[in-house]
């Protein structure tokens, strides 16, 4: 005897003429099925004919059901809990970084469509970014960061992070050019401007833009760069304002320079080789195969060049240089920043510095710049042919130096023009920058006609 309900069934039974019976068990069971009654439970009766006079029962026997069915679904609900459970821990157990469960999540998320008219995400899991060493053919070596003792201060991360930014703008072989701004720089028509036209048009030049890192140290700055150029990245200064046009020599302007000083720190500590450039340097031929040519630690500008790419007493102007990073690079920047009292400027510490032990000890392979390829107004060649840039140095405002660049950039763009047939060779002279020195040239000229 089964005392829970089995069955509810709906059989056919004749009894002269067909007719339909509902039989509900319950309780004890009678063997005779055709009996006009059996026990059940309450001692309710099993009847054909009438549905409307035992409408009651059904619902009894509903009521039975649902609790023998709650039974099963709670037994079925704990054995789905505890399989899952299972799983999870087999899951993370087996692949505590990156397991299959994970992957095949972020596969789902990142393959399916628009949904409500949000965009779909590109990838649910976003892994920490992580940076291949330099690729085999690289002629630059792959070397590790910073030592852990070193005094310069680290990036906050600022627009996706440093490492973010950086891993975008370099090379196969991580190197990236860069260049730091001011507002006075990036302001519509000056500087800025300038400098990213010459690289679209001068000779080589137009693939390196992609390759260029401009850093601005003021908001103003920072706003118009994201507005001309992909890779862009805020410096930040506690406590300074760098937004307005800073003269040579001035207290802020060498405040500036050092900060510049530690930020191209920063980067070479994270492993990237640097080409730096200040934005008032025209690029009229790509220098990056000069450059790598050799295996100087560092090659620096300098603003007359005497003959020897060794000879310290060459004089060092910081406005162009490209830095390998490796450990010595790394402690150089981190013993010039250091003996920032040696001098006022960060280009006359690191003159000062060349005499001394602690440079010396380093073993840096140090190489001066020819002014022939490496030009500036301070040392002008007639070099047209082959220089690969132009520095507005020995110059004091930007609008002079503007006026006299935009001369320059004319006479390049002039020459070339001409598919190198012009018989010209010298530059124009810069005579925004030096009116004194072009009137004193004119008088001359004046006095060998008389």
């Amino acid at each position: 005897m089964d005392k829970t309900c089995t069955q509810l069934e709906l059989t056919r039974m004749t009894h002269g003429q067909d007719v339909h019976e509902i039989g509900v068990a319950c309780g004890m069971h009678a063997t005779e099925k055709r009996e006009r009654s059996q026990i059940t439970g309450s001692g309710a009766m099993k009847s054909s004919g009438n549905w409307q006079r035992h409408r009651g029962w059904p619902k009894l026997a509903e009521l039975g059901c649902k609790q023998t069915s709650t039974k099963v679904a709670g037994a079925l609900l704990l054995g789905f809990l505890v399989t899952v459970g299972l799983l999870c821990s087999w899951n993370f157990l087996l692949y505590p970084q990156e397991s299959p469960l994970e992957e095949a999540y972020g596969r789902f998320i990142a393959q399916r469509p628009k949904m409500n008219g949000r965009p779909r995400i590109d990838k649910a899991i976003k892994d920490p970014p992580s940076y291949s060493k330099a690729q085999p053919n690289s002629t630059l070596p792959h070397h590790s960061k910073a030592q852990p003792n070193s005094t310069l201060p680290q990036e906050a991360p600022a627009d996706g992070g440093l490492d973010a930014v950086l891993e975008r703008v370099s090379m196969a072989n991580k190197t990236l050019i860069l260049t730091v701004i001011n507002k006075p720089y990036a302001e519509n028509g000056s500087m800025l401007d300038l400098f990213l036209q010459c690289l679209r048009e001068g000779e080589g030049t137009k693939d390196l833009i992609k390759h260029l890192l401009i850093a601005a140290v003021d908001n103003e700055a920072f706003d118009k760069c994201r507005r001309v150029h992909r890779h862009c990245y805020r410096i930040t200064t506690e406590g300074a304002d760098f937004s307005g046009e800073q003269l040579f020599e001035a207290k802020i302007y060498i405040k500036m320079m050092w900060r510049r000083l530690q930020f191209i720190a920063d980067v070479l500590q994270r492993g990237y080789n640097v080409v730096f450039t200040d934005t008032d340097i025209l690029w009229l031929r790509n220098p990056l195969a000069r450059l790598m040519n050799t295996d100087d630690d560092m090659q620096i500008t300098c603003d007359k060049y005497k003959g020897q790419p060794y000879n310290i007493s060459n004089k060092i102007n910081a406005g162009f240089y490209f830095v390998r990073s490796n450990n010595r690079t790394i402690q150089l920047f981190d013993l010039w920043y250091k003996s920032k009292g040696m001098g006022v400027q960060e280009q006359d510490v690191i003159q000062k510095l060349q005499d001394k032990p602690a440079f010396k000890k380093l073993g840096l392979k140090f190489r001066f710049l020819d002014t022939f390829y490496f030009g500036g107004f301070c040392h002008m060649r007639r070099n047209i042919k082959e220089a690969n840039t132009m520095h507005a140095n020995c110059c004091r405002t930007m609008g002079k130096k503007l006026a006299d660049l935009r001369a320059v950039f004319q006479a390049f763009k002039n020459f070339t023009s001409t598919d190198g047939s012009s018989s010209t060779s010298g530059w124009p002279y810069p005579k925004t920058c030096w009116p004194s020195r072009d009137k004193s040239k004119q008088k001359k000229k004046d006095g060998k006609r008389s």
